[in-house]
């Protein structure tokens, strides 16, 4: 370890922050610092594991310092995203003006990311979140005209204020209780002894900046809205920004796997946002929309995996979400707008999937992993179901036998990838009851029912209905705006796309 007096965990935020210096901020020097970041995150990775086995877990400790395998998997994400979207962005932006200014804030959130998924100190990873909360409003502000990008950083301002307070607040009570800012030792004591009431307490917190960070219902407009920023921050926000909601229950997931009272409240609320946020993504028309409904509804997903204690299926599921949500928005720009629904499968062909589909999982039990909750098979059913009634939909033939072997596929996939992924993150946690299985359970099916409902009776009125109430969101988000709009109001570029508070004055801005 003598040999590695600086590990990666500080070598790497540094690294990206100095592209951030005025004096730096050009296309080829950040890509420069990008690339070196990547390439020392990876061979940081692959190193070890070609040494002899005793050095093998020394070396990586002197590397990393308290990393897991799941958190270097996290950075060299986080680093590929970076080198990605920083050459993206150069071709992008291409004749715009304060290129300088996006460089240093895409490099600032970039670094801060790393900075908090690396840091061993509770108040580097505090600062960490703060930072990127502030360079990326700057970037979703580079457009200042666009009056939905104003609004949509507003809102986004204002509800990660709350979040940053709810986790200063967390980090205080387990500094009080524990009396150490150090992750490793903190959470060794965490394990250790049962939760406090000050503890738990830190544990609700910790759920909640989760929530608000994912941007789950309702407060979850400004997400919909930041696709009026340029792509490159759209892609940066929706792999890699936001999945750290995520990123902190798996930092946390010691505490928060004893805290039945956090388990329930992210299974709730994060349960119930990604039901409406599937039904809501079937009927939106525009691409970029239907991308960040699906972000939101993707995001409740993975943290309901975090509070069913399946931390290894969460890594897997962000891993998997980044690369490609990053990939979807950077292609966008290319599709446009689809037509407002394909043709309504056949009735007859929904009891076939799901027949089709629930006899893979149930017929190949050697595939899965035997401790494989309830969930976990209702959720890899749901999937399965969608593949099967695709591939009934489409014109290949033979239709039934295509996908079955499409469904054993991934089936096998799902079980190699699920085992390898629980070995990486190495976390055991317990599921809060078995109505806590159940619950999730049933919310995978209702959102298959409810997706098939919409699908299938959306000629009928009450179909008809169902679909406009969906495709506004339930109006969950104009509610939520107009509440914004009358405690802190904000002066927009634009004052025929909404109306403020008093016709004819001037609101003041509280950013």
């Amino acid at each position: 370890m003598s040999s590695f007096p600086v590990s990666l965990s500080l070598v790497l935020p540094l690294l990206l922050f100095t592209a951030a210096v005025p004096i730096l901020c050009r296309w080829r020097y950040a890509q420069l610092i990008n690339g070196a970041a990547l390439t020392l995150s990876v061979i940081g990775v692959l190193a070890p594991p070609l040494l002899p086995a005793p050095l093998q877990q020394e070396i990586s400790t002197a590397i990393w310092g308290h990393a897991s395998y799941a958190i270097q998997a996290i950075a060299v994400l986080v680093t590929f995203l970076a080198f990605i979207l920083a050459h993206y962005s150069e071709h992008y932006l291409a004749g715009e003006p304060r290129q300088a200014q996006y460089i240093g804030n895409f490099q600032l959130t970039i670094g801060s990311v790393l900075l908090v998924v690396l840091a061993n100190h509770l108040g580097a990873i505090i600062v960490g979140w703060i930072a990127i909360s502030l360079g990326l409003h700057r970037l979703l502000l580079f457009y200042p005209t666009r009056t939905r990008a104003v609004l949509a950083a507003h809102k986004k301002f204002l509800l990660a204020r709350v979040a940053e307070i709810a986790l200063v607040v967390a980090g205080l009570l387990l500094y009080v209780e524990y009396g150490t800012w150090q992750m490793d030792a903190l959470m060794e004591a965490v394990a250790s002894s049962k939760p406090s009431l000050l503890a738990q307490i830190a544990a609700v917190l910790l759920a909640q900046a989760a929530l608000i960070k994912c941007a789950q219902l309702p407060l979850h407009g400004w997400l919909i809205q930041v696709v009026e920023a340029p792509t490159p921050v759209s892609a940066l926000l929706h792999a890699g920004v936001i999945n750290l909601g995520g990123v902190l229950l798996i930092l946390f997931a010691p505490l928060l796997s004893q805290v039945q009272l956090a388990q329930w409240w992210i299974l709730i609320v994060a349960g119930i946002s990604t039901t409406i946020a599937v039904s809501v993504m079937s009927v939106e028309t525009n691409v970029k929309a239907q991308l960040a409904w699906s972000t939101s509804a993707q995001m409740g997903l993975m943290l309901m995996e975090c509070a069913l204690g399946l931390y290894h299926l969460a890594l897997l599921h962000l891993l998997a979400h980044s690369c490609y949500k990053a990939w979807s928005f950077l292609a966008a720009g290319t599709r446009g707008v689809r037509p407002h629904q394909r043709p309504a499968p056949a009735l007859w062909m929904a009891p076939l999937a799901g027949s089709l589909a629930t006899a893979i999982v149930v017929s190949v039990p050697h595939a899965l992993d035997s401790g494989m909750t309830l969930s976990s098979r209702a959720l890899l059913a749901a999937l399965l179901f969608a593949l099967v009634l695709e591939a009934l939909v489409s014109k290949k033939a033979p239709r039934l036998l295509m996908a079955s072997f499409a469904g054993l596929g991934m089936v096998l996939l799902y079980a190699g990838l699920e085992h390898t992924s629980a070995k990486v993150v190495g976390v055991t946690a317990t599921i809060p009851g078995s109505s806590a299985d159940l619950w999730a359970s049933s919310l995978i099916a209702g959102m298959v029912l409810l997706w098939w409902i919409v699908r299938q009776f959306g000629g009928y009125p009450a179909g008809a209905w169902l679909q406009h109430k969906l495709y506004r969101g339930l109006y969950l988000d104009e509610w939520f705006t107009r509440a914004t709009l009358r405690l802190c109001p904000v002066r927009l570029p634009n004052t025929l796309a909404l109306a403020t508070p008093k016709p004819n004055t001037t609101t003041q801005e509280c950013l």
